[in-house]
């Protein structure tokens, strides 16, 4: 874990330790204490985040910084992508940690990393 941070900070990131442990711990999806290869696309994700949470919070209709099911439902199919109530419930099953029916700020990267992971999407750069 203080590899990675290490390694963050060197490309111009600021991470705590606190932080790094989170990412660490999203990303070590087999817990074996470290990151092997297959494992580096969803370190790549950490990346993208900041872009990912600006084209999201465009359709938080209401503005609360938090994403509903209709919300992220709004989101993919602005993307040109089918999304019904069932896959939309099912994605907030999986990634809505604290059962509020709601996307927050903690919960985005694992929305990030089960979308790219479980629905198949590329979440690539705008740039």
């Amino acid at each position: 874990m203080e590899e990675l941070r290490e390694a963050i900070r060197a490309t111009g990131g600021l991470f705590s330790t606190a932080k790094a442990a989170r990412i660490f711990k999203s990303v070590d999806t087999k817990s074996k204490g470290f990151i092997d290869d297959s494992q580096i696309p969803m370190l790549q994700l950490t990346k993208l985040r900041g872009e990912f949470k600006t084209w999201l919070a465009e359709y938080d209709k209401d503005g609360d910084g938090k994403i509903s099911a209709e919300e992220l439902r709004g989101a993919i199919r602005a993307r040109g992508s089918w999304f019904s109530k069932t896959k939309t419930n099912r994605v907030l099953g999986a990634v809505d940690k604290n059962s509020n029916g709601l996307i927050d700020e903690h919960e985005i990267h694992m929305l990030m990393i089960f979308a790219a992971k479980q629905l198949g999407f590329k979440i690539v750069s705008r740039n």
